[in-house]
């Protein structure tokens, strides 16, 4: 079986044989195929799979268009590297999560006057720890080049606020617990309160750090994944990217693009930017 052949078996029916051990160690492939099915889903069943060049390349012809595949294999046709498409958000989610994006400060300024118009200190405790978890927990973990970084700012506003409605507590009575209340603001705490914590975690900076240059100039711009937790780094838990970083540029309104996820890559702020070498290795 030529190479070819034996890859585009692979992409239609891959078995955990098709790969290598060490492949396997990085990659387990439970993890692996659904990616596979969702190639198969997106662009149909493969008619014919061509080298593109010797660096491992291979050019996917499928009944509903065509892609790329970045494999190599060894000489018992095992598979030891692989890179394949990934499907990007659907449109309608990607709107929906922008638009709850900005839906936030609504809630936020909502959560304000309600704890500026309890009438105990219970029920203002009970309002206050949750809303505390959740506006931390957004500090600590939201991509704000997305919406706008100009939000942050409110943010903390509202959580000072929050803080401030304290100085009622003297005027008001003790009250008592409402039960379903209770349940629903220790919920929310504990939710909150555990990506709070893993956001803080994943920020942390480690004890040795290796001083590096600035990697980008021409702009603004700002860590979209980055940190050694996967609340705040999808890629911490893909070995062989751990210690990958993402970055995103900002615009003058705070923003990563101007439009809504726009195809035109010159619409987004890090378009242009100067790659630089961020380390230099100097031989004596």
């Amino acid at each position: 079986m030529t190479h070819a052949a034996h890859l585009k078996t692979l992409l239609e029916a891959p078995r955990p044989e098709h790969f290598t051990p060490d492949f396997l160690a990085q990659v387990k492939f439970e993890q692996l195929q659904p990616y596979l099915a969702g190639l198969q889903t997106r662009y149909g069943a493969i008619r014919e799979v061509q080298l593109a060049d010797e660096e491992g390349f291979w050019t996917v012809n499928a009944e509903r268009g065509q892609y790329q595949v970045l494999a190599r294999l060894n000489d018992a046709l095992q598979i030891t590297s692989l890179r394949i498409p990934t499907p990007s958000m659907p449109s309608l989610q990607a709107k929906v999560l922008f638009g709850a994006l900005w839906a936030l400060p609504l809630i936020l300024l909502g959560t304000v006057v309600r704890s500026w118009a309890v009438q105990t200190r219970l029920e203002w405790l009970t309002t206050l720890v949750p809303s505390v978890m959740f506006i931390s927990a957004f500090l600590a973990t939201l991509v704000w080049a997305q919406a706008s970084t100009y939000l942050r700012p409110l943010f903390w506003l509202c959580l000072a606020a929050v803080f401030a409605s304290a100085v009622r507590l003297p005027a008001l009575p003790t009250g008592s617990l409402d039960l379903w209340s209770s349940l629903f603001a220790l919920g929310v705490s504990l939710a909150f309160g555990r990506l709070l914590l893993e956001g803080l975690k994943g920020r942390r900076a480690p004890g040795q750090l290796v001083t590096l240059g600035p990697v980008l100039a021409g702009g603004a711009f700002m860590v979209g994944q980055g940190g050694s937790t996967s609340t705040v780094n999808y890629h911490v838990d893909h070995p062989t990217m751990r210690y990958a970083v993402d970055l995103i540029g900002v615009g003058p309104l705070g923003r990563h693009a101007r439009g809504h996820l726009p195809a035109d890559p010159a619409r987004y702020a890090i378009f242009g930017a100067q790659v630089l070498a961020p380390l230099v290795m100097l031989q004596v």
